[in-house]
């Protein structure tokens, strides 16, 4: 059962990694100025085209690409996040398992 609760452990630090990450358009603000969900100008002023737009378009479907599991959690169910928690909650309360005692286990011991 500790596994289960590693395993939700896990995954729980991915999405509240994920949901601290700002949205794409403020993430590439430093590089492109956007007009709706499309990069149009560089942070100079300079309308983006040709290799630079597709270069721009390409860098915001990757930024887009690590947020979608997260999107896609929170599209299916909005109280995703609050019930991750409170699962991985429940599941240390039953196991009396401290994310700790794996510290511990894994370090090396004197040799007396």
């Amino acid at each position: 059962m500790e596994n289960a609760l590693n395993l939700k452990l896990k995954e729980k630090e991915k999405f509240e990694k994920l949901s601290a990450m700002p949205p794409v358009e403020v993430t590439l603000a430093d590089k492109y100025k956007f007009e709706g969900p499309e990069p149009t100008h560089d942070k100079d002023g300079n309308a983006l085209e040709g290799k630079a737009k597709d270069k721009a378009r390409k860098e915001v479907e990757k930024a887009k690409k690590i947020l979608e599991p997260l999107n896609k959690k929170l599209g299916e169910d909005p109280d995703f996040m609050s019930k991750l928690a409170a699962e991985v909650e429940q599941l240390t309360e039953r196991h009396g398992f401290a994310p700790w005692k794996d510290y511990l286990y894994a370090m090396p011991r004197p040799l007396y």
